[in-house]
C-alpha cells in the first residue's frame, strides 16, 4: 500500500474540504493508505472521513487565545513529526496556504517523502505579506509538485517562476446524484425556514469571508426593482466567521429590501441548493474554482458569478450561466432580473449547466487522475 499524508487546517465546511470528503474515501479503496493531520480540530466532515481514514487533530480546552495558538502549533509539529518519522508516508500533500507554511518547514528535516502543495486559490493572499512570500519561496525548494484545479492558478504559479513540469492540473470532481426527490426536499427546506412556495430563493454557498463578495451581492440586489424584490428571499450558507451581524447591518444600511437569512455551516448543502431557484457567487479576489458552482450546476440550477479565477473557465456566458466583471453592476442586475422574470430561462440555463458538469467534471475521472498522478510520482521517486 502506498502511504499518503494529507495536511490541512480543519475539515470545516469549505469547498476544498467538501472535495476531500468525496476524494479521500474513494482513493482509500484503491491501493492507497491515507491519513489526515489537522492543524486545528475536527469539522463537519470529520465524522464522515473517519469511516475510511485515520485523522490526527488538535484537542484542547484552552480558551486564552495566544496560549491556545502556541499549544496548537506545538501539537501540530509534534503529531506531524511523529507521522513523518515513524509512519514514513510516500507522499505528503499540503492543502491551502496555512498547512504549507506550518508543515512545509518540517520538510527540511524529513526529505524522503514526495511533497505536493495543492493550491486551490489565486495568489492574492500573499499581497502585502512579505514574510509569507519569503517563507513560501524557502519552502518551495522542498516542494516537488503543485496540484491545481484551474488554469488561473496554473498561470499564477508560472508567473511565480514555478516550472511547468512541476504543475499538475486536475479538475474538481462532482458526485452527481439523480435520485433526489427535488419536490420533497424543496418542501422540507421551505417549511423549516418558513419560506412560502411562491418565493424565489437566491442562494450563495460560501463561507462569510470578505473576498467571497457577500457585500457586493447585497449592493447589486439592492438595485433591483421593488416588484422584483418582493418575490425574493436570499440565503447565505457557510461558516459565519463572526460576520452575521455585520452583513445584516450592511443589508439594512444599503436598503436591500429583501429578507436575508444567514444559515451558517450546513452539512447537507445540496438540500438548500435544490430548494433554490437561482445560485450566485461573486468573489472579488483569490477564488480559483468554487465547488459550490459545480454543485449548483450538477443540480440543474442557473448561476450568476463574477469572472474571478476559474469561474469563467466553467461558465460560458448566457449559455450555462452568467459571468461578468464585478464592476459591471448593470449586467449583473439584468441577469438577475431576467432569471427572476422567466421560469423557462431558469430551466434552460440549469439544464445546460448540468450537461456541462456531466461532461467535464466527473468524480470518477477526478479520482482516477489523482491515483494515476500519485502512482507516477511515487514510482519516479523510487527510481531516482
Amino acid at each position: 500500500m502506498k502511504k499518503i499524508l494529507i495536511i490541512i487546517d480543519s475539515l470545516n465546511a469549505g469547498g476544498t474540504e467538501r472535495q476531500l470528503s468525496l476524494l479521500i474515501p474513494r482513493l482509500s479503496k484503491l491501493e492507497f493508505e491515507i491519513k489526515i493531520c489537522l492543524i486545528s480540530s475536527g469539522g463537519i466532515f470529520k465524522k464522515e472521513l473517519e469511516k475510511s481514514v485515520e485523522i490526527s487533530e488538535y484537542n484542547s480546552q484552552i480558551k486564552i487565545g495566544f496560549i491556545n495558538k502556541i499549544f496548537k502549533l506545538s501539537s501540530f509539529i509534534y503529531r506531524l513529526s511523529k507521522l513523518e518519522m515513524y509512519w514514513k508516508p510516500d507522499i505528503i500533500n499540503y492543502y491551502l496556504p496555512q498547512s504549507l507554511l506550518y508543515g512545509g518547514m518540517l520538510s527540511f528535516f524529513y526529505p524522503k517523502s514526495v511533497r505536493i502543495c495543492s493550491r486551490r486559490g489565486l495568489n492574492d493572499y500573499k499581497k502585502n505579506k512579505l514574510i509569507v512570500s519569503i517563507l513560501e519561496r524557502i519552502i518551495d525548494k522542498n516542494i516537488d509538485y503543485y496540484m491545481v484545479n484551474s488554469g488561473a492558478v496554473k498561470r499564477d504559479l508560472m508567473d511565480e517562476k514555478v516550472e511547468k513540469d512541476r504543475i499538475k492540473f486536475i479538475k474538481n470532481g462532482i458526485h452527481i446524484n439523480n435520485k433526489f426527490d427535488h419536490q420533497k426536499i424543496d418542501c422540507k427546506v421551505r417549511k423549516s425556514l418558513n419560506i412560502p412556495k411562491n418565493k424565489i430563493i437566491i442562494s450563495c454557498v460560501a463561507n462569510l469571508i470578505a473576498y467571497k463578495g457577500h457585500k457586493e451581492l447585497i449592493e447589486i440586489l439592492s438595485l433591483l426593482k421593488p416588484q422584483e424584490k418582493e418575490k425574493l428571499i436570499i440565503l447565505f450558507i457557510g461558516n459565519e466567521l463572526g460576520r452575521k451581524e455585520e452583513l445584516l447591518n450592511f443589508a439594512s444600511k444599503n436598503n436591500l429590501g429583501i429578507e436575508l437569512k444567514i444559515l451558517g455551516s450546513q452539512k447537507n448543502v445540496f438540500e438548500y441548493i435544490i430548494s433554490s431557484n437561482i445560485m450566485t457567487l461573486l468573489p472579488i479576489r483569490n477564488e480559483s474554482l468554487s465547488n459550490s458552482i459545480l454543485e449548483s450546476m450538477a443540480l440543474k440550477k442557473p448561476i450568476i458569478v463574477s469572472d474571478i479565477g476559474g469561474n469563467k473557465e466553467i461558465i460560458k456566458n448566457s449559455k450555462n450561466g452568467f459571468v461578468y466583471n464585478i464592476g459591471d453592476k448593470n449586467k449583473f442586475i439584468n441577469a438577475f432580473s431576467n432569471l427572476i422574470k422567466s421560469r423557462k430561462l431558469r430551466k434552460e440555463i440549469g439544464q445546460s449547466a448540468y450537461r456541462s458538469v456531466l461532461k467535464n467534471y466527473s468524480l470518477d475521472t477526478c479520482v482516477a487522475s489523482h491515483a494515476k498522478f500519485f502512482n507516477k510520482i511515487i514510482k519516479y521517486k523510487m527510481n531516482k
